[in-house]
C-alpha cells in the first residue's frame, strides 16, 4: 500500500508554502486563504499515520510534516501562525493540520519500546 499524496507531491505543496508565505504583498488573510487548500492536501496523511510510520520513506516523511509546521507556526509551542493570525481565525485546513500533528507525535510515542523495568534485589544477612 503506498502513501497517498506521496512524498513528493507533499514536498512540492511545502515549496509552494514557503512560496506564498514569502509573498509579502499579499495579505496574511490571503496568504491563509491561499495556502488552505495546500495544507489540505497534506492533511490527506491524518488517515495514514501509521502508514506515514512504517512507509520505507518514513524518516523524510515525518521530518517533511515537521518542516511544513515549522514554516507555518512559531516555535517553540507551534500554536502561533507566522501569518499573524490568531488560530482561530485560520483556515480550518490549519486546525486539521495541527491535529494531525498531534496524532503523529502520539503514534510516535507509542511506537517506542517502553524502558526496561529495573529490579533492585537486596539480600540480607543475619
Amino acid at each position: 500500500m503506498s502513501l497517498v499524496p506521496c512524498l513528493a507531491t507533499v514536498q512540492l505543496v511545502k515549496d509552494s508554502i514557503c512560496h506564498t508565505l514569502q509573498n509579502t504583498t499579499v495579505s496574511p488573510t490571503d496568504r491563509a486563504a491561499f495556502i488552505a487548500p495546500q495544507l489540505a492536501i497534506v492533511n490527506q496523511w491524518a488517515d495514514q499515520i501509521p502508514l506515514v510510520l512504517e512507509n520505507p520513506d518514513a524518516p523524510a516523511n515525518v521530518n517533511l510534516v515537521f518542516a511544513i509546521r515549522k514554516d507555518l507556526f512559531v516555535a517553540p509551542q507551534y500554536v502561533h501562525s507566522v501569518l499573524g493570525i490568531p488560530a482561530v481565525e485560520l483556515p480550518p485546513p490549519f486546525a486539521a493540520f495541527l491535529s494531525m500533528i498531534l496524532k503523529l507525535i502520539g503514534a510516535q510515542k507509542s511506537d517506542k519500546e517502553k524502558p526496561a523495568v529495573k529490579v533492585l534485589f537486596l539480600f540480607f544477612l543475619f
